[in-house]
């Protein structure tokens, strides 16, 4: 449920075949800061399309392909690297499609607040990157997920997000949403090895495999080349589908622990859990506990 504003901070707007899970009002965790909102959203909203009424900083916790469409221009397909983050300003009608599932929070700014905010770009930019969000994000997450206090953490991390974005906008370390990314990798492989990675993660599967499903390319370049391009090595990909896919099925599933860890290609349940609290800060048992909670 979102927090209530005199202006929404976004308007959904129609999809073609969309579903529920693709409105960003349907998100299960969303919390108030000074200037707008903050919410986070699972990995399984992969289409939406929403009309901007504040500014819009996103960060991304997963990599993947990103369609976007911005204000009605042409359809831009770009390689985002894990935790970049990405700038939307007011007034933008912005159409986003994630080739795969890509876990994300953002964060709102009410334009009426703009004597407070830092100057903001005026049009569209993405991943960038920044330690300090990145941490401040995923400790956020962890508060969402165990249940625990997040006010303090939505307040710091919307700090922290603008000196991000003002010192990325000063210095020029960003790119635009509209222009093709550099890429060791490019975007048909990238697809080809996310692909076999989904179909395969739960079996035991090593670089060589993946590099020789994108084909024509050795494991050790397929590796730096992955690396580069994405923000994180094939392995701690693999490990990352892993998680995922173990979150869903013990927030939708009775499967036991144990079970859910044997299905998704972990050894054990005890490397599952130690796996959990290394990426998330939570163990699969605060996992199931949150997804009951959310659901009531």
């Amino acid at each position: 449920m979102l927090v209530n504003f005199d202006t929404p901070p976004f308007i959904d707007l129609p999809l073609d075949g969309g579903s529920a899970d693709s409105r960003l009002t349907g998100v299960p965790w969303s919390v108030a800061h000074e200037y707008g909102v903050v919410l986070y959203c699972p990995a399984k909203f992969r289409h939406a399309h929403v009309r901007m009424n504040h500014h819009l900083i996103g960060i991304e916790l997963d990599p993947g392909i990103v369609s976007l469409r911005i204000d009605g221009r042409p359809e831009v397909s770009t390689i985002q690297k894990s935790r970049g983050f990405y700038f939307v300003p007011a007034g933008s009608s912005i159409e986003v499609r994630k080739e795969t599932p890509i876990e994300y929070i953002l964060l709102t700014f009410d334009p009426r607040f703009a004597n407070f905010l830092p100057p903001l770009p005026d049009h569209v930019l993405d991943n960038v990157a920044d330690s300090a969000f990145t941490a401040t994000a995923l400790a956020l997450r962890r508060q969402f997920l165990i249940g625990g206090s997040v006010l303090q953490l939505a307040a710091e991390l919307a700090r922290v997000s603008l000196a991000a974005l003002s010192q990325a906008y000063r210095t020029g370390a960003y790119r635009n949403a509209l222009t093709q990314p550099d890429c060791w990798l490019n975007a048909t492989r990238i697809r080809r090895a996310l692909s076999f990675i989904d179909e395969h993660h739960s079996s035991k599967i090593t670089v060589e495999d993946i590099a020789y499903a994108v084909g024509n390319i050795s494991a050790s370049h397929f590796a730096y080349a992955f690396e580069s391009t994405l923000g994180q090595s094939p392995h701690q990909y693999v490990l990352e589908q892993r998680v995922r896919r173990a979150r869903e099925m013990l927030a939708h599933g009775s499967s036991s622990i144990a079970d859910v860890a044997y299905a998704v290609g972990f050894s054990s349940q005890a490397h599952m859990t130690s796996i959990f609290t290394r990426r998330l800060g939570v163990t699969p048992a605060q996992i199931r506990t949150s997804a009951a909670r959310v659901s009531e």
